[in-house]
């Protein structure tokens, strides 16, 4: 708070040793009539509110032409006087000043003692109020309004902040009964002739929002306009319709509103705001227990077989990815996602009793259309257990020579599901157990379909030996070499009889002509069966984002590489003409799943590795995209910082891992300083910034005061610094660092920031490290 006295002696002075911007040369040089006549002011002028009383007098160095004295005082924009008080002062100040150097109408030419104005001022600093006002003159000569009375000057005095003052230097208030007479001072004061009386509603006062954190979901906003505790920017009328919404997550909740006027103590506003003097906090407290209306996404699966028919009394069980074991079915085929749900990601399958099953389905519900359909395949469930001797096994392995749609274990049972005509062909499964330093394997061939439980017998694998090799001696005898050099003859002691040797070879030709004749017919008695479904469903989970490599390495162990076939024409002996061939289509399929299968496992482990050099030479599918952006986004440099904190990735999806990798390289450049606002609205757009929200939202609060030109100290410091501070990524950042140094104290936030800000460039593209360069600050 300061006082400061000024007018014509000899031209215009300050007369006080304080000096104030804001101040001028009010006086026209005429208005002889008005000479002891008084008048009041209020004007703006950066973070004052300045109010003044006008005495109209002689400038007794200016022979005696007429001139003013003002008596002014200087309130910051974060202090507040009642309008009582502040005429009390004012008139104390032009009392005291008048008694000693006026004479009559004439200022003294004699030099002041100020040691009063030291004794007024003390006496109203205990009664300074907070206040958040900020208003700022404009600079069309003055406005007037006039008043009835000193209560109705106090009034105005009490809500200086009108948007009507604005484009005014200054308000003048004027006594009514002057109005119209040679006496008003209005004569010998400069204004524009702009009469504001009866405009100003002085019942719809100003109050500032204080406390407005745009981290915490709330958002306010009076007659249709954004409010926040920015500069130029926290003003709310009484009168003014006002809208509170809270919204804990537009993507999942609808936002709680809340409408009314200040004025009125029943609107529903009032809930949510705590008013003091001209102050408006929000109270944030009130929303916590709040439970927001959950926005929906209703689905509809339909289950369907190969054909497109619509499969009746299908169970439709779906679950979290992440949490296999919170199952749920859902009910008539439809389910209403509420909330959260809507963004999460789901697996969802289908299965009809044991007959028929679905391969699981990846759905994010957000993103995807009303109606999902279903492929449903027949399936057939074979139960196995495997034994040592009498006593049951536990947790055994299997592999099976043909593709499985799926598997399922329990401690002592495995269950294979076989789909389509898998169920009709003849498959081997290879069981293993290994104990100790023991091993036991055994196999059991079957046909899914003849639905009967398997119970494999295992037995203790022996050693592997070297294969014995046939030898031809000197005399031509063969003989084998067993695994330590020795040689076993392999004569014949005693030869057939011829007759008996001609039994055996008819025999044999008999059978041979049996089983060439079989296998012609079974070759030429139809199509093979379609093997389509299995391999689609290897091929689409390949290039899918799970690539869980226990699964992948089933599908490996599953394929089995198809036979060859014997094909013998009629007109010819089979004996002489038989050719081997193997199925086209098949190899085809087989090779096909082969290679994506070696491939999805070699991928899969190079991220469980993080291998992320060998990662970007890669070729990915569309939906892997997410994954290779993330994966091309990290610096050679930081390959090893960024797998230090990834940690372990091997049960993690693709987009989950691309997630992680994204909020690690975004948490990684805001610690820097080539961080500007184009870039923090991008990362805030992306919807993998979860663990980073926070620090972005801090530093974009930081670009809005900054490119708004804001100047209060207490926005930088007291405000954004000390929540910097508390932010995990930020407390250790480029942006802590300035903040510190420009907020240091008063002095050093104005001679390094507040002086300079308004004449540089700033841009949405400006970053830190420019604008520390344009500041000058090291």
């Amino acid at each position: 708070m300061d006082i400061v006295i000024h007018g014509t002696k000899g031209g215009y002075h300050i007369f006080t040793p304080e000096e104030q911007s804001g101040l001028f040369d009010a006086g026209r040089g005429e208005g002889v009539k008005a000479l002891g006549q008084q008048a009041y002011a209020i004007s703006f002028k950066d973070k004052y509110q300045i109010f003044s009383k006008y005495k109209i007098v002689k400038d007794v160095r200016g022979d005696k032409r007429t001139g003013f004295v003002a008596f002014s005082l200087f309130l910051p924009n974060n202090e507040k006087l009642s309008g009582t008080e502040i005429l009390e002062l004012l008139n104390k100040v032009e009392s005291e000043y008048s008694k000693q150097y006026i004479d009559g109408t004439n200022l003294k030419d004699v030099r002041e003692n100020w040691d009063f104005l030291k004794e007024i001022k003390g006496n109203y600093h205990s009664k300074l109020l907070s206040s958040a006002n900020n208003l700022q003159s404009g600079t069309t000569d003055a406005a007037y309004i006039y008043y009835s009375d000193d209560n109705e000057l106090q009034r105005y005095f009490d809500d200086p902040y009108q948007e009507e003052y604005k484009d005014y230097r200054q308000i003048l208030f004027i006594s009514r009964d002057l109005g119209g007479k040679p006496e008003n001072p209005l004569n010998a004061l400069r204004h524009s002739g702009m009469d504001l009386t009866g405009k100003i509603d002085l019942e719809n006062k100003y109050y500032y929002l204080y406390n407005y954190d745009s981290l915490k979901r709330v958002s306010i906003t009076a007659d249709g306009k954004p409010r926040s505790n920015g500069e130029g920017n926290n003003c709310i009328r009484a009168k003014s319709q006002v809208e509170i919404k809270y919204s804990k997550d537009d993507r999942c909740y609808f936002p709680i509103e809340a409408k009314g006027t200040l004025n009125d103590p029943n609107s529903e506003i009032h809930k949510y705001l705590e008013i003091n003097n001209d102050q408006i906090h929000i109270k944030y407290d009130a929303f916590a227990n709040l439970n927001p209306e959950p926005r929906t996404k209703k689905i509809t699966f339909d289950c369907k077989d190969k054909s497109g028919k619509k499969v009746d009394g299908a169970k439709i069980i779906i679950y979290k990815t992440n949490k296999k074991n919170e199952q749920l079915t859902i009910s008539g085929g439809t389910r209403c996602f509420q909330g959260e749900e809507i963004i999460t990601w789901w697996i969802v399958y289908a299965s009809k009793e044991d007959k028929m099953r679905s391969d699981k389905k990846y759905i994010l519900p957000a993103k995807e259309d009303d109606r999902i359909e279903i492929c449903m395949h027949y399936i057939k469930k074979v139960e196995i257990t495997a034994i040592i001797e009498d006593r049951i096994v536990h947790d055994f392995n299997v592999k099976c020579s043909s593709f499985c749609t799926d598997s399922e274990q329990s401690s002592s049972k495995y269950y294979l599901f076989f789909a389509d005509e898998k169920i009709n062909e003849e498959t081997t499964i290879e069981v293993s157990k290994c104990e100790g330093n023991n091993c036991y394997v055994g196999s059991h061939a079957f046909i899914p379909k003849e639905n009967k439980p398997i119970c494999v017998q295992l037995k203790k694998a022996e050693p592997e030996k070297q294969e014995a090799t046939l030898d031809t001696g000197k005399s031509g005898q063969a003989s084998a070499k067993d695994s330590n050099g020795g040689n076993e003859e392999a004569q014949n002691e005693e030869k057939e009889p011829l007759y008996k040797n001609l039994t055996n070879i008819a025999i044999a030709f008999v059978a041979l002509i049996c089983i060439v004749g079989g296998i012609w017919l079974v070759n030429s008695g139809g199509e093979n069966m379609s093997t389509t479904s299995s391999v689609d469903t290897i091929l689409n989970y390949c290039e899918g984002i799970e690539l869980n490599e226990k699964r992948l390495n089933s599908y490996k162990n599953g394929l089995q590489e198809p036979d060859s076939i014997l094909h013998f024409p009629w007109n010819l002996l089979p004996f002489l003409s038989g050719k081997k061939t193997v199925d086209s289509t098949e190899q085809s399929n087989y090779k096909k799943q082969s290679q994506a299968l070696d491939k999805a496992i070699a991928l899969r482990q190079q991220i469980n590795k993080k291998e992320f050099a060998e990662l970007k030479k890669r070729s990915y599918s569309q939906r892997q995209k997410n994954f290779k952006q993330a994966v091309n986004k990290i610096d050679s440099t930081k390959y090893g910082d960024v797998a230090e904190e990834l940690d372990e990735v091997s049960g993690l999806d693709l987009d989950e891992i691309a997630d992680k990798i994204n909020e690690i390289l975004i948490s990684e450049e805001l610690k820097g300083g080539d961080v500007n606002k184009k870039k923090l609205q991008e990362w805030k757009n992306e919807a993998h910034t979860s663990k980073c929200e926070k620090s972005i939202d801090l530093y974009l609060q930081f670009w809005e005061l900054v490119i708004k030109n804001n100047v209060q100290m207490d926005s930088f410091g007291e405000i954004l610094l000390g929540e910097v501070k508390k932010d995990d990524v930020l407390k250790s950042s480029d942006l802590k660092k300035f903040l510190e140094k420009i907020c240091k104290n008063s002095d050093t936030f104005r001679s390094s920031y507040k002086e300079k800000i308004s004449g540089i460039k700033k841009t949405e593209q400006t970053t830190l490290d420019e604008l520390k360069q344009q500041l000058k600050i090291q």
